[in-house]
């Protein structure tokens, strides 16, 4: 039974060693973690979980045949993943992982990576002017401008992301999404401080074959898609994916100019090359480009019963109340939002096989552009325009060593570079609120450069005298430059000469070193138990709007501390797979949005704690019915913010707007945070004479969150439904018939809250789409 335990990926290290198994009793008896583990951790259906793990004995051979056998006879998948910059079996990572697969990401309504939220309870998207900020766990940003970068690191293949906008992204062919919970700054870095979001995409194969799809749904909304893949050469191998998107009509109408508002357009391309000269290098080549016309990121209104101070009619000198009366997805704006956005990259995956060590080389480039022009006091009059074209780069290079699968001691190291370069050429805002005459316009300019170096090495290893006990110890130093030059030009009118003030020319060097300290422990074949210690930070940087003059100061980097306990366990021949952890942060040096007369910056100046529990369930109920569940609680709190702004909100009588004052925000919750988060899947296969019948129900719940450190600004509860229905014939096995529907029950769910007193104040909001529904048509070769 040992010897043939042995045999699994699991067991090498110890049956390599020579450290035998042991009854479970007796392994247990010698680790006096375990009682304080499963104290805090195990629910009933935990603990039914293990004594089912118990009573059975243990599966020989492989883990992956393991996983794939229990599936053939009803049993879960396995799942891989690469949090650990190696494929592993999802049960055997210390780590607290959710993953979607392809067939999860179409039954939860995910088309883009603000739509992942849904599917992982604690996760929290904006979606905004500048792109994509998540939150997860209590940890993100709230950032808007050109240079700054999101708190959860986004890689698509490997490759970082580091623009805002160039994490938004359409998710056309996908194979997995993986959201690893809490800091990742040994293997991942700089910004990976609340966790990483890695996408993966399909790999070309050498078979010859491909999908294809056309939907159409209501607002007039067209979608396509086709995948193809197949062998050039008997080592080379393609693919390549194209995506389309039209709506039609406007989820909602600007009153002032008549306009339907609040559509979208999207084109997507992606086209990978493997090429494997021998049996011990592969290359893989890949590049994408990416292109939306959207009115819908831009598209703020007044949050309702929140009155602005500066209305129709614009008396002077602070304007007149204004209650917006429309409904969630229309405007009342002077001019109709507008946003142009496109992005492209290209990269080169090496990998060699040296027989004692793995080799892999990322080197990638990226660049993006956008122009958007909005009315940024979102009121019927020419109160404030602001637009801007907005360009990025990113060069990187990522050079890994690890240790063969079937080694010993699990061990990965390398080098990390990144460059990059974000611009506004111009920011330029304009209007009678912000440049009444004789000024006519202000252009901001800037340029902020980034060079960033770094040093990483994680080594798992079993411990010789605890049975089945690994430590993994991880380390990584970050060295970062950031430099910035920019200009404010008062542009007056005629006659009058331009005027440049506030010209910046500045650098500033970070250095960081994070880790991760963990143990884990197999109590049973199927129950892995651990306990982790992490640092996580988020690199400095400088405001871009505006520059910040001759004096200009970066923010710090944010740190954030995190403690872990955790368990995840297979029950029931693999029919139950049950993974839960709880954890507390400390997070220090927030780096916190503050709004000024003329611009929204960023500013060091919190502490907070956060602490909570998360779990995630699947279970195979019979051959044809699955469930998948997830739920999170979250207690966050700021423990020191003694000069917080707080925006006190005006009533009608008062005037309207925001009342700008400073107190302490200590014991307020964190933004964008909710304490509740829970998902729920239901599948269920209905093998008929006629042919397949799949119905897939996600339900996603969030209870309120506050979006900004005074907490006056609070989003209602969400209850997101999406349903999806597929019929695939008996005799027509490539073709499925999906008749889907999102969003349900119609709720106005923020992806955007936002309060502001410049140069009026108002609080503003975007929400994500409305109900939509749509039948939709696929095919595979």
């Amino acid at each position: 039974m040992n010897s043939e335990r042995g045999n699994s990926p699991r067991h090498a290290t110890l049956q390599s060693t020579n450290i035998k198994y042991t009854a479970r009793g007796g392994t247990a008896a010698r680790l006096q973690l375990k009682a304080d583990v499963l104290a805090l951790l195990l629910s009933a259906i935990g603990e039914a979980a293990i004594a089912q793990a118990q009573q059975s004995p243990a599966p020989t051979g492989q883990v992956a045949t393991n996983m794939n056998q229990g599936a053939g006879s009803g049993g879960l998948q396995e799942v891989v993943v690469t949090a650990n910059k190696r494929r592993e079996n999802i049960q055997d990572v210390p780590i607290a992982i959710s993953a979607i697969s392809e067939s999860d990401l179409a039954a939860h309504g995910v088309q883009n990576t603000l739509d992942v939220a849904a599917a992982i309870p604690g996760l929290t998207m904006q979606g905004s002017m500048n792109g994509l900020q998540a939150h997860l766990r209590g940890v993100g940003t709230t950032a808007i401008a050109a240079g700054e970068e999101n708190s959860i690191a986004t890689y698509v293949d490997g490759v970082y992301i580091a623009s805002l906008s160039g994490s938004f992204l359409q998710l056309s062919n996908i194979e997995q999404i993986e959201v690893d919970k809490g800091p990742q700054g040994t293997l991942f870095g700089r910004n990976a401080t609340g966790g990483v979001i890695s996408i993966m995409t399909k790999a070309p194969s050498h078979a010859f074959g491909g999908s294809a799809a056309v939907s159409y749904g209501n607002y007039q909304t067209a979608v396509a898609s086709a995948y193809v893949t197949g062998g050039l050469t008997d080592n080379l191998a393609a693919d390549l994916a194209v995506y389309f998107s039209n709506q039609g009509q406007g989820y909602g109408r600007n009153f002032y100019t008549g306009n339907e508002v609040q559509k979208n357009q999207d084109l997507a391309a992606r086209s990978k090359w493997l090429y494997t000269p021998s049996d011990i290098d592969t290359l893989t080549f890949a590049f994408d480009f990416e292109r939306s016309h959207s009115s819908t990121y831009d598209a703020f209104r007044p949050v309702y019963g929140h009155p602005t101070d500066w209305g129709p009619g614009e008396p002077q000198p602070t304007g007149q109340p204004y209650l917006f009366t429309g409904g969630p997805w229309d405007l009342n704006d002077y001019l109709d939002p507008f946003d142009d956005f496109k992005q492209g990259g290209a990269s080169l995956n090496f990998q060699h096989d040296f027989g004692v060590a793995r080799l892999t080389d990322i080197v990638a480039y990226r660049e993006a552009a956008k122009d958007l022009y909005w009315s940024s006091i979102p009121v019927p009059t020419r109160a404030n325009t602001a637009g801007w074209h907005e360009t990025e780069r990113q060069v990187s290079e990522e050079l890994q060593i690890a240790s063969p699968d079937q080694s010993v001691i699990k061990w990965v190291g390398g080098f990390f570079y990144l460059h990059g370069r974000a611009a506004y050429e111009p920011f330029k805002i304009q209007g009678s609120a912000t440049t009444p005459p004789p000024l006519n316009y202000i252009n901001f300019l800037s340029d902020e450069l980034t060079d960033s170096y770094a040093a990483f090495g994680q080594s798992t290893a079993p411990i010789p005298f605890i049975s089945n006990t690994n430590i993994t110890v991880g380390l990584r130093y970050t060295r970062e430059k950031r430099g910035i030059t920019g200009a404010t030009i008062l542009h007056f009118l005629p006659p009058a000469p331009a005027l440049e003030t506030a010209i910046t020319d500045t650098e500033k060097t970070f250095n960081s070193l994070t880790w991760r300290l963990s143990f884990d422990h197999h109590f049973t074949e199927n129950l892995l138990g651990y306990a982790s210690y992490n640092r996580g930070f988020k690199s400095g940087m400088y405001n871009t709007i505006p520059a910040g003059g001759p004096d200009a100061q970066p923010v710090n980097p944010e740190l954030l501390d995190a403690y872990e306990i955790g368990f995840k366990s297979d029950a029931f021949e693999h029919r139950l797979r049950l993974n839960a952890s709880a954890f507390f942060y400390k997070y220090s040096d927030l780096q916190v949005t503050v709004f000024t007369p003329t611009s929204a910056l960023l500013e060091n100046g919190a502490n907070a704690h956060i602490y909570g529990i998360d779990g995630d369930m699947q279970i195979q109920l019979t051959s044809q019915l699955s469930l998948q569940a997830g739920m999170e609680w979250l207690h966050d709190r700021f423990v020191y913010f003694p000069d917080s702004q707080d925006l006190i909100p005006q009533t009608v009588a008062q005037g309207g707007g925001n009342l700008p004052t400073i107190s302490s925000a200590a014991g307020n919750r964190l933004p964008y945070t909710p304490d509740w988060s829970a998902n729920l899947s239901l599948d269920y296969k209905l093998p008929t004479a006629v042919g397949l019948v799949d119905l897939n129900v996600v339900y996603s719940y969030r209870n309120g969150w506050y979006a900004t450190p005074d907490n006056h600004l609070k989003a209602p509860i969400s209850n997101l439904l999406n349903v999806q229905a597929a019929y695939t014939p008996a005799q027509l096995d490539r073709l499925r018939l999906v008749l889907w529907g999102r969003n349900l029950t119609n709720q106005a769910v923020p992806m955007f809250l936002g309060e502001a007193n410049n140069p009026g104040g108002y609080d503003e909001e975007i929400d994500l789409p409305p109900r939509t529904y749509g039948l939709r048509l696929e095919y595979t070769f």
